[in-house]
């Protein structure tokens, strides 16, 4: 698994980011016992019959050539990149598929340490339109087009699975998924997946990922995680858990394509996006651990959702911040959002910030492309208005990636919104995207990124101001301990006047 990112800017370049299955994590640099690592197709004395694929050697130097020329540090991250080439593009040789010509290129990437790197192969593009069909309605953010479900459709079960205690368990359940009405539920730890032990497969890459101490290790190893939550729809998994009082229950649950609006844009494969608010009921703060007192008004407490950087999600969050302008406080939930179109930051934040601050520079070789808050200062109907000026907390965890973590970075940087969670998956480069002679798509890292404090996201992450450590005690009695932390700080900022 893996994110791309691709972040438009004012000159007409375009790059955006999401998360794919299917494709590798780089690993970081000197980790080559990661998860992932595949070993080189073996060149022995004997050479096997036939010869490399149509455009294999091409399809290489054009990798190799585009991260020489283009990336963003001459010196490659510290990598020889002449003697890369040197020691990776003799093995095309004995490649006899574009499968193995990918795994001999990915590896070659993958002494970068760097995330942004990635072969798509060639096909998903098609495969995944024809498997999501949109009708003849275009649709847009408050009349959806319709999504054909076909069998075979990449699809999830609604869970979002993280290690809690040691063990892989549920942390999320979407609502009115397939995990949600087969009565799955937070803090329930998964014993059993088809009949094998997922901590038993997944326990060497969860300790690989914490000994490197690296975010994009740890990334990895949450994403693999949650593999299990994805399938094809028409398929179905059997699950083994381990509920409240430690008996257990087993259940076969489906999956569907995630709810939202399809959405194309350029050379990535379609993705569906969704972007959802709603004030929190007197009930859901008070299952969230808030206390009132008889006759106490119900704040108002505003929950923003969305799953990916899209331009479909302006509109919708441009519409929640105007119907609740007088709200106590936001939370922006961007847990597991894996980046996108890292322009639309500038607008988003400009809902919360009345001035044009900087949230970072993006640095090429040769160029500084400056990221300024673009205060929304006037509704689509012309109404004009002040951001939102009340408490604001941003939600992140190991899947928060590329533009994700350039908000709440720079949100966090200049004062503006208090992070809680974990740390973010340190995945923040500016990309773009060229096809490859073998039908293939390269997407690379063409620049860096730093934060209005003047230090890079990349590798580190987002650490949070309030870090949230899951508990399966805190799963069970809360449902959602970080959007609890989150209330209770909005509310503690309301009485205190901040």
């Amino acid at each position: 698994m893996t994110w791309l990112r691709y972040l438009p800017y004012p000159s007409g370049l375009l790059l955006v980011g999401l998360l794919l299955c299917g494709c590798n994590t780089p690993t970081p640099a000197g980790n080559t016992s990661a998860a992932g690592t595949r070993p080189a197709p073996a060149i022995g004395e004997n050479p096997r019959p036939g010869s490399p694929p149509q455009h294999a050697y091409e399809t290489f130097d054009v990798v190799w050539e585009t991260i020489e020329e283009t990336h963003f540090d001459p010196e490659h991250n510290g990598v020889d990149w002449s003697a890369a080439r040197l020691e990776y593009r003799p093995q095309i040789e004995d490649t006899r598929s574009m499968g193995e010509v990918r795994q001999v290129i990915e590896m070659m990437i993958r002494e970068l340490g760097q995330s942004h790197f990635v072969i798509i192969p060639g096909g998903i593009e098609e495969i995944e339109i024809e498997k999501m069909a949109v009708g003849d309605n275009a649709g847009d953010e408050t009349n959806p087009p319709s999504i054909d479900r076909p069998d075979g459709a990449p699809g999830n079960n609604g869970m979002r699975l993280d290690w809690v205690e040691g063990a892989p368990t549920v942390a999320f359940i979407r609502p009115q998924s397939p995990a949600d009405l087969q009565g799955v539920r937070p803090g329930w730890k998964v014993a059993q997946v088809d009949g094998g032990d997922p901590n038993a497969r997944l326990t060497s890459i969860r300790a690989a990922a914490e000994a490197s101490g690296a975010s994009i290790a740890d990334f990895e190893a949450y994403m693999m995680l949650n593999g299990i939550a994805r399938g094809q729809v028409g398929n179905t998994r059997q699950f083994t858990f381990i509920v409240e009082d430690e008996s257990t229950t087993e259940l076969e649950i489906g999956f569907e394509v995630e709810p939202g609006i399809p959405v194309k844009f350029g050379h990535l494969p379609p993705m569906t996006t969704r972007c959802e608010s709603r004030v929190l009921s007197r009930d859901e703060l008070e299952t969230l651990g808030a206390a009132f007192t008889p006759g106490q008004a119900t704040p108002r407490i505003v929950l923003l959702t969305f799953n990916v950087w899209m331009f479909p999600i302006m509109v919708p969050i441009a519409a929640a911040v105007d119907a609740d302008r007088d709200a106590d406080g936001f939370i922006i939930d961007l847990r597991e959002n894996p980046g996108g179109v890292g322009g639309l930051s500038m607008g988003v934040a400009g809902q919360f910030l009345d001035e044009r601050l900087s949230l970072g520079d993006m640095i090429t070789r040769d160029t500084t492309m400056h990221f300024s808050v673009n205060p929304q200062r006037a509704t689509p109907d012309g109404r004009i208005v002040k951001p939102f000026a009340g408490p604001l907390a941003i939600l992140i965890d190991q899947g928060s990636a590329s533009t994700s973590e350039i908000f709440a970075a720079g949100l966090q940087q200049l004062g503006r919104a208090t992070v809680i969670g974990r740390n973010s998956a340190g995945a923040a480069l500016p990309a773009t995207l060229i096809k490859l002679p073998n039908g293939d798509t390269f997407m690379y890292a063409m620049a860096n990124f730093i934060g209005p404090e003047g230090t890079s996201i990349e590798g580190g992450g987002v650490k949070p101001d309030i870090d949230v450590t899951l508990t399966q005690t805190a799963l069970l009695e809360t449902g959602d301990p970080d959007l609890s932390v989150a209330v209770e700080w909005i509310l503690t900022e309301d009485s205190s006047g901040s």
